[in-house]
């Protein structure tokens, strides 16, 4: 039978693989993907960090937390469960609209930086930008 440990860390690894295949969607946005897209990929990669989100925040994981014997743990891994304990913490801290809409407003930014950066119009970007500024601080709140 599994530990609540290793139970607790398969179920934390599915949400960080999303949040990797999200880093990919990313890099991908910023290097090869058509122009006129970000829309379309800001909508996936807010998905993907909902259902992070989701997975993170759940009952389950908070169960998987509680129930851990740190005692029987080594070093290394009673370390990482102090992370994933702080992370979790972090992410509870944050209304998950916030941080959608973050990711959102923060694609969409990018996109039109691009745009004005070939126009050198970097105006352009100052209604969408202050809107990233904005929901920063709301997260820093």
């Amino acid at each position: 039978m599994k530990s609540n440990y290793l139970k607790l860390t398969e179920l934390i690894g599915k949400a960080r693989s999303l949040d990797s295949v999200s880093g990919i969607l990313g890099w991908d946005s910023n290097t090869m993907m058509p122009s006129g897209s970000m829309k379309y990929r800001a909508e996936q990669m807010a998905l993907l960090q909902e259902l992070s989100h989701k997975i993170i925040v759940s009952r389950r994981t908070g169960d998987l937390l509680d129930s851990v014997d740190e005692s029987k743990l080594s070093e290394w891994d009673s370390s990482n469960l102090r992370l994933i304990r702080r992370d979790r913490d972090n992410i509870l801290a944050v209304d998950p609209k916030i941080s959608e809409e973050l990711t959102k407003v923060s694609l969409d930014c990018r996109s039109q930086w691009v745009e004005a950066r070939k126009n050198n119009s970097f105006k352009d970007i100052v209604p969408v930008f202050s809107k990233v500024i904005s929901l920063v601080k709301e997260v820093a709140k």
